[in-house]
């Protein structure tokens, strides 16, 4: 959270120094007053846009996954496959981690990617989970995106 403060507040001094130059350049002067009224409006307009958005150009631009997944072996996994077989496709998720919450019937859902932004950035991540019954067996698999 500071650090989302700390980049935002950065961001809106370069934009108050960006619309006081041509402040400058007309007047030759620029009061601290002017300057201070630039900044407060930056900073306030910087801090909704912000917010973790989706980047549809490339949804999974901020996606990292597990060690042995890959998305072919995951498009191969079918309702009903055991877990073994899937771990043997897609190695092991996350232990106590995840992005889906179980639905009925369900024992557990597992959560193969995690969020890896790119510096300065805070993009949505693609949750991917597959989720079990108490059979051990597949019910869904799941990839949406998630706001953290």
């Amino acid at each position: 959270m500071y650090l989302f403060l700390a980049f935002t507040f950065l961001r809106a001094l370069i934009l108050a120094t960006i619309f006081s130059v041509p402040v400058f350049l007309f007047k030759r002067r620029i009061s601290p007053k002017i300057f201070i009224i630039i900044f407060l409006v930056s900073f306030t307009v910087l801090i909704p846009l912000n917010l973790e958005k989706y980047f549809s150009p490339n949804p999974y631009i901020a996606t990292g996954y597990l060690p042995g997944f890959s998305k072919e072996s995951f498009q191969k996994i079918q309702v009903g496959m055991n877990k073994s077989k899937v771990e043997q496709l897609i190695g092991e998720g996350f232990k106590n981690r995840f992005s889906v919450s179980p639905q009925e019937g369900e024992k557990s859902c597992v959560l193969y990617s995690f969020d890896q932004d790119p510096p300065f950035t805070d993009f949505a991540w693609m949750g991917i989970s597959v989720c079990y019954n108490d059979k051990e067996q597949v019910t869904r698999t799941v990839e949406a995106p998630v706001y953290d």
